[in-house]
């Protein structure tokens, strides 16, 4: 089952206070009472009077706009405007009698919604710019709507398109901000998965006059991308610091933890990918040997080309971007506010974990130790390389100790960062309390 998306989503690129309102909205919302202030100085005061309680007469050509809060409360209810007259009729016992809509356009259109809205499934249309009239809000509309037709088609290059334009709108003299409503993991999407989009063309075109290959695990993005993304969120990283006047808006405080997540992502991806091509690919032909003949071979020449060989050397190249994003990481949270941020803290933990699984996997498996009978043995030139292969197992296994424990620091500062400053000044007065007992 697809996840349910917010509808805010799809609205218009705009903030909430830009945006039109909704049909739905807009026939509940209160409209405003004009008043004409009249000045007189009558017995040296100052009198004000207003067009709706100035004629009485008014009264029988509608209802009065001078209701009580009860009254208003009805109104509301009903779903009617303070100037439509009450339904005739038996109402409220009776169902009231069906209007004819009028060749009004108006008319015909309000009868429309409210058919549309009396069905089984009720159909409530969406805030529409060809509605409110506006050519700009229009533009606007359809080029979100292309936008987020081509996302779920997983249509990337016409999505960077759409994106492309909506950026270069101005609306109200202001420029589009992406940061609204999430909008901002939009573009490094589409500047991760565009490339491979590409990329896939390309290749079905080229299969389509070559003979037919065996396929290969392929990651749903390119290197090219991935840099692209990064570049995009540091960009957004300077373009919106953190400030302390307004904590809570997204800045930078928001996107690295998003750039670093992506980076994760990327990293583990690949490696897995790779794996799963030497995996698939056939075995060879030392492993179709038997025992007897490949014992006669010698044990660097069979090491080296085994699956396992490849794997190891696949690792080592995600264990060092790991640490080199560890690294990045460590140089941010030496200064604040990303200090004291629950979210890098926790991740910081999860990437020195990660680290530690990478210590070990990383290396070749041990070879059986096979000299212990054999005195002769002990003179070769396989000794020494067994002997550096277990002291390097050894450094990685006390440095995968030191991991943990650093992950496990992380992960318990991020939990006292997230539980707020009142709970550590609360726990901080038990602890008073309990060494003055």
């Amino acid at each position: 089952m697809a996840p349910v998306l917010s509808a805010s989503f799809f609205s218009l690129p705009l903030p909430p206070w830009l945006q039109p309102t909704s049909t739905r909205v807009a026939q509940y919302d209160r409209r405003k009472r004009k008043k004409s202030i009249d000045w007189t100085d009558e017995e040296g005061e100052d009198a004000y009077a207003t067009d709706a309680t100035s004629a009485g007469e008014s009264a029988s050509a509608g209802p009065s706009l001078i209701l009580t809060p009860n009254e208003s409360h009805q109104y509301r209810v009903a779903g009617l405007t303070f100037d439509q007259e009450l339904p005739g009729g038996n109402f409220p016992h009776g169902p009231a009698r069906e209007e004819q809509p009028s060749k009004n356009s108006k008319n015909l259109l309000n009868h429309h919604l409210h058919a549309l809205s009396t069905l089984r499934d009720p159909v409530y249309p969406p805030q529409s710019a060809a509605h409110q009239g506006t050519i700009r809000l229009q533009h606007l509309s359809v080029l979100t709507a292309i936008l987020h037709k081509c996302l779920l088609q997983r249509d990337y290059v016409r999505a960077g398109r759409a994106w492309g334009l909506i950026l270069r709108e101005e609306f109200h003299g202001l420029p589009m901000d992406v940061r609204g409503e999430g909008r901002w993991g939009v573009g490094a999407e589409i500047l991760l998965r565009r490339g491979q989009q590409q990329l896939s063309q390309l290749n079905s075109n080229i299969q389509d006059t070559a003979s037919a290959t065996t396929e290969r695990p392929v990651p749903s993005f390119t290197r090219k991308g991935f840099e692209e993304a990064k570049e995009y969120y540091e960009r957004l990283i300077l373009n919106h610091p953190y400030s302390k006047s307004a904590p809570h808006a997204v800045s930078a405080l928001t996107f690295y933890p998003a750039m670093f997540g992506l980076w994760i992502y990327v990293s583990q991806e690949e490696s897995q990918v790779a794996r799963k091509s030497v995996a698939a690919e056939p075995g060879d032909s030392s492993d179709e040997q038997s025992e007897d003949e490949a014992s006669s071979i010698d044990l660097d020449h069979r090491t080296s080309n085994t699956k396992a060989t490849r794997v190891a050397d696949i690792r080592k190249r995600e264990l060092e971007e790991a640490q080199r994003i560890a690294t990045r990481m460590d140089m941010l949270l030496g200064t604040p506010p990303y200090s004291d941020s629950a979210e890098l803290l926790k991740l910081r933990g999860m990437v020195s974990l990660w680290v530690a699984d990478l210590l070990v996997s990383s290396l070749e498996t041990l070879p059986e130790s096979s000299h212990h009978d054999d005195p002769e043995a002990m003179l070769t030139d396989h000794l020494p390389t067994e002997l550096e292969a277990r002291r390097q197992h050894r450094l990685a296994l006390e440095q995968k100790e030191r991991e943990i424990r650093k992950a496990e620091a992380f992960l318990e500062k991020s939990q006292k960062r997230a539980r707020g400053v009142a709970y550590n000044l609360e726990h901080l007065h038990l602890e008073e309390d309990l060494q003055s007992n």
